[in-house]
């Protein structure tokens, strides 16, 4: 299996965060965790996914939730212990996948973690730099038309309940688009 980035650009959110939302405090907890990631691989198949018009809807429906989400927009701050919340934008990029999605999908046990990792935005692993995003999607999309969205977000704003609310909140934008 082997994964092409096409494109990549910052999404930025749809209406500027508040002035006085601008940062946002890490708890002592999240400062004293290592850095790690939330991530998630949707996998949605060819008969799901409508033609040309998703990967803008997605795009789009990514910009409008944001704001809602505040801090994925923005960059952590190591020596503050915060986000600044400056609506840099999440990392969003489209991937060409050059295999079926069902070959990834009925053959789980013979696919290695390697391949899945191809499918994420960003490599799994310690970041805090001032330029990582607070969250990165990626968008591949696999030769039958089938989709697989990788989603990758920090853990020090974000733990899996969390990201399954935004996931929902993005989702739920994505279909009033439609």
């Amino acid at each position: 299996m082997k994964v092409n980035v096409v494109s990549r650009k910052l999404i930025k959110p749809c209406n500027p965060t508040p002035s006085h939302l601008k940062t946002y405090k890490i708890s002592l907890i999240d400062e004293l965790n290592p850095s790690m990631h939330v991530i998630r691989i949707l996998y949605y198949p060819s008969d799901a996914v409508k033609k040309g018009k998703n990967i803008c809807l997605l795009e789009e429906s990514l910009a409008k939730v944001l704001p809602l989400f505040y801090p994925l927009a923005g960059r952590y701050n190591k020596e503050k212990h915060q986000v600044d919340c400056n609506d840099e934008g999440a990392e969003y990029s489209i991937a060409e996948v050059d295999c079926q999605l069902n070959q990834l999908i009925n053959n789980g046990a013979d696919v290695k973690i390697e391949h899945l990792n191809h499918l994420l935005p960003l490599e799994i692993g310690a970041a805090d730099e001032p330029t990582d995003p607070m969250l990165a999607v990626q968008i591949n999309r696999f030769e039958c038309g089938g989709l697989a969205i990788g989603v990758w977000a920090s853990h020090r704003i974000f733990d899996s309940c969390s990201h399954a609310i935004f996931l929902k909140a993005w989702a739920n934008a994505a279909t009033e688009g439609d």
